[in-house]
């Protein structure tokens, strides 16, 4: 079980080359990383910005390369604020209904706080809207900001943005009670608007996609942001990933 967002930029090196005064350098000790092309390559990509939301201390991209630094891991005990532990677990693995063990990676923020009015969500829809949708608003901002680029600058771009995800827990418990569904669960628990909401509201106009093929869906949402900077779709990219087990039937979320 784990929770995590993360949100990173890239772009060809040719249109790296043009915005590289703006810029700022950087190095993976404060999040920014540039990759140069290799033997003149022209289409090498280059990573210009990234964030990251990630369990405990490791709440940034500096934070979690500092844990990396010092060997630090991440897991703790169920938070009572999740579940009660106390009444899931048992140690026999095929029992049903309970868990086997009593510890994973959970992050330290509130995943209830959100600054809806900022991403012009009125307060009807923001209680429908996945935390996961919440998080990827947040970390794709952060990215920007990481790479130095102005959102005057993005508003309108070519802009592809593509999303790793497979959980679909915030919809499940929506379900549970079909007389208490909110008025927005679809646009606020689909998978599609994961990607499709940062597109619109971030004015993106490259393509747009949540891919989902289980625990590879980040790694070809990478895999196909890169073929539409090659293939002049997008003169940059946005890859989103998220991860989130922490229901007490360890559904995924």
């Amino acid at each position: 079980m784990e929770d995590g967002f993360h949100a990173t930029n890239a772009t060809t090196n040719r249109q790296a080359d043009a915005d590289f005064e703006r810029v700022p350098h950087g190095s993976p000790s404060n999040g920014t990383v540039f990759i140069d092309g290799y033997g003149g390559q022209a289409d090498a990509i280059a990573i210009i910005g990234m964030a990251t939301k990630l369990p405990q201390d490791a709440a940034s991209a500096e934070a979690f390369w500092q844990m990396l630094l010092e060997g630090r891991s991440a897991m703790t005990e169920v938070p009572e604020d999740r579940f009660n532990i106390d009444a899931f677990y048992h140690p026999d693995g095929d029992r049903l209904n309970t868990l086997n063990t009593r510890s994973a990676h959970f992050m330290k923020t509130d995943l209830a706080a959100f600054d809806a009015p900022f991403f012009s969500i009125p307060k009807a829809e923001a209680e429908s809207l996945d935390p996961q949708q919440r998080g990827l608003l947040e970390c794709t901002h952060h990215a920007f900001e990481n790479a130095g680029i102005p959102l005057q600058m993005v508003n309108g771009s070519k802009t592809g943005v593509y999303v790793g995800s497979f959980a679909r827990e915030y919809d499940t418990l929506f379900s549970r009670d079909p007389d208490l569904q909110p008025k927005y669960q679809a646009s606020g628990t689909g998978q599609a608007m994961m990607s499709n909401r940062l597109s619109w509201f971030y004015d993106l106009r490259g393509p747009s996609m949540t891919i989902d093929t289980a625990c590879s869906s980040s790694l070809n949402a990478l895999h196909v942001a890169c073929q539409s900077l090659r293939a002049k779709e997008s003169t940059m990219v946005s890859t989103e990933h998220t991860f989130s087990k922490s229901n007490s039937q360890a559904d995924t979320l």
